[in-house]
């Protein structure tokens, strides 16, 4: 289903309490794993994240507008898959896991771009594209923040009643 220009794919609707829950992030390419807690993600940045996901992507807010959250895919309760991206470079693959019948799902496909052990759900797997312009990001802090603070946007998404 289509809503706006998110592509909605039918699968379970969780509906777990993101609050309570701590998120790993696996940069792919380095198999660089962190694990952040809810109360690190700044609440200003999660929202500009949900409204994007509402909207179907767009721009990143302030001084991060350059660069644009697109073809977003969602299966919701389930995961979440962008792109982030500048002009029309896409730089970054974004997928976000919510549940284990997800990770089930993904996992097969993402090993095979990492030395890394599969994280624990929920978590977000980024994978830069292999183009000097998408390697120069890799740790970059700010991008790094809103890469997590959607993948917290996705669980309150997935956790919000239906509209």
């Amino acid at each position: 289903m289509l809503r706006g220009s998110v592509l909605l794919c039918s699968g379970a609707t969780g509906r777990k309490d993101p609050r309570h829950v701590l998120l790993s992030h696996l940069t792919l390419s380095t198999g660089h794993l962190e694990v952040t807690a809810r109360a690190q993600a700044p609440a200003s940045v999660v929202a500009e994240c949900f409204r994007l996901f509402e909207a179907g992507g767009g721009p990143l807010p302030g001084h991060l507008r350059a660069f644009r959250v697109s073809h977003l895919l969602m299966v919701p309760g389930e995961s979440a898959s962008f792109f982030l991206s500048r002009e029309s470079a896409k730089l970054a693959w974004n997928i976000i896991c919510t549940s284990e019948e997800g990770a089930g799902h993904l996992w097969p496909h993402l090993a095979e771009l990492t030395s890394a052990r599969r994280p624990v759900v929920p978590w977000v797997c980024t994978h830069f594209v292999d183009d000097p312009q998408a390697q120069a990001l890799v740790g970059d802090e700010e991008l790094t923040e809103f890469q997590r603070c959607a993948a917290w946007a996705a669980l309150d998404l997935f956790a919000a009643p239906e509209r």
